[in-house]
């Protein structure tokens, strides 16, 4: 994750290193790893010279998910905890990263409401520390797979 454009950053990196090592680890000798990492700070300056010689593939980092029904005004549905859930499980498996309190990261907020018809109407507006990134709006099962969505969009539109 660079900050900046350029610096590398150690939180992110320790947070997708722990998944990775859990997710990984089975069997009777299962090991669980621990991000043990106070704060966030560079390690090092990615420059011109340096991205000739690698290739590094930024995604974009959601930091925050709020979601609220649009009648009773919270998560009655437990929906943006869902989709956090889903979000930090899906980290290493092509979703866009979740890394709660990133300083660079996304915030996505939104309000939902059950239709006539029993799906679900969401809308989500997207924003970082630059400001409004964009809106998206769906409609699909309340158990629709919510967070595939919100990443895919993160993923295709943050980055213009």
């Amino acid at each position: 994750i660079l900050t900046e454009g350029r610096f590398l950053e150690v939180q992110p990196w320790v947070h997708q290193a722990k998944k990775t090592v859990n997710a990984r680890s089975t069997g009777p000798n299962r090991q669980r790893a621990q991000a043990l990492t106070p704060a966030n700070y560079p390690i090092g300056e990615i420059t011109a010279d340096v991205r000739e010689l690698i290739q590094i593939e930024e995604k974009p980092v959601i930091q925050a998910i709020s979601l609220r029904n649009r009648q009773t005004r919270f998560d009655d549905l437990g929906l943006g905890l869902r989709i956090q859930g889903a979000l930090k499980e899906g980290t290493a498996r092509g979703s866009a990263l979740f890394v709660a309190d990133s300083p660079n990261g996304i915030v996505v907020e939104g309000k939902y409401e059950v239709l006539g018809d029993g799906t679900l109407s969401v809308t989500c507006e997207f924003f970082n520390a630059s400001g409004f990134l964009g809106e998206a709006g769906w409609t699909d099962a309340v158990d629709a797979e919510w967070h595939a969505l919100i990443s895919d969009w993160v993923l295709n539109r943050a980055a213009d």
